[in-house]
C-alpha cells in the first residue's frame, strides 16, 4: 500500500461536495434576488447551492439529492478558502482503495509535490505541532467565543445588503452567517465552526482598525461601533 497525492481542492466558500458528476445536470443554483440566504432550510436536502449550505451550517455535513444516502455529500471545511491536497491509497495492483483531502496540509497556495515524498514520516509530526499552534492561538484570543458570535452575527444579519460592505462580506461567506446562526440557537457551537469564525473576527477587527485589548470588555455590537467612533474622533484630533 503506498499513498501518494493526486491534485488538489479549491475550497472558495468554506465547504465542498463529494458526488458523481452524472447529476450535474439536476444541480439547482441559488438566485439571491429570489431566495433569501437565511431561507436555506426550505432546501434542506435538495441538490444545489442553498441545499449543501442548509446541511454544512447545520450539522457540519450532510447528504443531498434522490437515494438512500443522497445524490452526494456535503461537508464543511473548518480552514479558511483554499487549496488542499488530495491523497490516493493505492494497493498492489495500482488501483485505488481510498481518497482524502487532508485539511491540515492546505495553504491557501498550490500545494508542493516534492512534500508527499515526506508525508508518512512528517505527518504525526506536523498534527501534533499544528495542535499546539492551535491552542497557543486559544491562549492568545482573550474575545469569549459567544462574544465573537454574537458581534458577527448582528453584522452580518445588520448589514448584509449593504452595498458598500458587499466585498468583506462576499469574502466571509461562511464565518458572517455561521456566527448568526450559533448566535441566536439555530447551530450547535462546533469546534469545526471556530476556525472560520476566528479568521472572521480577526479580519473584522482589522478593518475596523482595532484590536482585542480595544474590545475586550465588548459583548455586542452597538458597543464595539461606539468604540470605533471614539476612536475614530481621538485620531482626528490628534
Amino acid at each position: 500500500m503506498s499513498k501518494t497525492v493526486i491534485g488538489q481542492i479549491v475550497v472558495d466558500s468554506g465547504q465542498a461536495m463529494i458526488g458523481d458528476p452524472c447529476y450535474l445536470d439536476d444541480w439547482k443554483t441559488w438566485d439571491s434576488e429570489t431566495t433569501k440566504f437565511e431561507e436555506r432550510e426550505n432546501s434542506a436536502g435538495e441538490y444545489g447551492y442553498l441545499g449543501a449550505c442548509n446541511a454544512t451550517l447545520g450539522n457540519g455535513f450532510g447528504g443531498l439529492g434522490a437515494g438512500v444516502n443522497g445524490a452526494s455529500n456535503a461537508f464543511v471545511f473548518s480552514l479558511p478558502d483554499g487549496y488542499y491536497p488530495i491523497y490516493a491509497v493505492l494497493n498492489e495492483d495500482g488501483d485505488v482503495d481510498e481518497i482524502s483531502v487532508k485539511i491540515k496540509d492546505g495553504t491557501g497556495f498550490t500545494y508542493d509535490d516534492e512534500d508527499e515524498d515526506n508525508y508518512e514520516e512528517e505527518d504525526e509530526e506536523d498534527e501534533e505541532d499544528e495542535e499546539e499552534e492551535e491552542e497557543d492561538e486559544d491562549l492568545v484570543s482573550i474575545i469569549p467565543f459567544e462574544s465573537k458570535c454574537e458581534i458577527l452575527g448582528t453584522f452580518w444579519y445588520q448589514f448584509k445588503e449593504d452595498e458598500d460592505l458587499k466585498a468583506f462580506i462576499s469574502f466571509n461567506d461562511v464565518g458572517l452567517p455561521l456566527a448568526w446562526f450559533i448566535s441566536i440557537g439555530v447551530v450547535a457551537p462546533l469546534s469545526m465552526s471556530e476556525g472560520p469564525i476566528n479568521e472572521t473576527f480577526a479580519m473584522f477587527l482589522d478593518a475596523m482598525e482595532l484590536t482585542e485589548e480595544d474590545v475586550i470588555d465588548v459583548d455586542n455590537l452597538d458597543d464595539l461601533l461606539a468604540i470605533v467612533e471614539r476612536k475614530k474622533g481621538e485620531r482626528e484630533t490628534q
